[in-house]
């Protein structure tokens, strides 16, 4: 049995015929950024933000027919592996709650919520969830503790298999975008956790129990600061804000090393 998921930015590029040399460790990466790299790449990577990691709409040259694969792998998943595999009653409304988990990415759910959005019980949204999961079309991050028991308890963040089947799907702000497709190329070979503290997010990633990421479009000083402090708190010895825009602060790592 292999897991195969969609493609991180460094296959992406592979794809595209660019050859750029990645690293595993966070220090590294950081220790490697520099200006004319970001610059040559970044045109690719917000092409990856926007289309995703699916190898056929990668190799595809145009717009328009990237976005036609798109729509048509959502409709073979859905036609195929939804309705032969699920024993749903009612497909629209789980239709519908894969179209309401769009703009949620990145954020913790809230099932009652969402229960009571669809008009169907807690019990049904956590079935159709378990679904989602289950074929890959979803993931669903627990939050970080130190203890199995609190780790397993309460909500979890959303993101999607593919940034560019979520943008087919619906409309996210380009900071939802981002945090996608920075889980995207984190997801194949690290273990993943949120942090949070009274109900709000505050670290986007613990990454393999150690460190500590948190995404931003554009990277600041408060931004920095107040991650190391959190980091601190709970023991994780690396910590690292990634920016889409490029930033010369060496706690930064930038979109195209990641």
């Amino acid at each position: 049995m292999f897991e195969i998921f969609p493609l991180t930015f460094s296959e992406f590029l592979r794809f595209k015929g660019k050859d750029k040399e990645t690293y595993i460790s966070f220090s590294k990466k950081l220790e490697m950024k520099n200006r004319i790299s970001y610059e040559q790449y970044i045109p690719f990577y917000k092409e990856f933000i926007e289309f995703g990691g699916f190898p056929a709409v990668v190799l595809e040259e145009r717009e328009e027919r990237k976005r036609i694969l798109l729509q048509e792998i959502f409709t073979s998943y859905f036609e195929k592996d939804a309705k032969n595999l699920a024993d749903f009653r009612e497909m629209s409304k789980f239709r519908d709650l894969i179209l309401i988990l769009v703009p949620r990415i990145g954020q913790r759910l809230e099932i009652g919520k969402i229960a009571a959005e669809l008009s169907i019980s807690r019990e049904t949204v956590y079935n159709y969830l378990a679904f989602l999961e289950k074929t890959y079309f979803i993931a669903l991050l627990p939050r970080f503790s130190k203890s199995i028991d609190r780790q397993a308890a309460g909500s979890k963040k959303l993101y999607f298999c593919d940034g560019g089947i979520a943008s087919a799907l619906g409309r996210l702000s380009d900071g939802q975008l981002f945090e996608q497709s920075v889980f995207q190329n984190l997801r194949p070979t690290h273990l993943l956790n949120f942090y949070s503290k009274e109900g709000k997010s505050e670290i986007d990633f613990v990454v393999d129990k150690k460190t500590a990421l948190e995404v931003k479009v554009t990277a600041g000083r408060s931004d920095i600061e107040n991650l190391q402090r959190r980091a601190k708190w709970l023991g994780l010895t690396e910590r690292y804000v990634v920016s889409l825009n490029y930033d010369s602060h060496q706690e930064v790592i930038v979109a195209t090393d990641i």
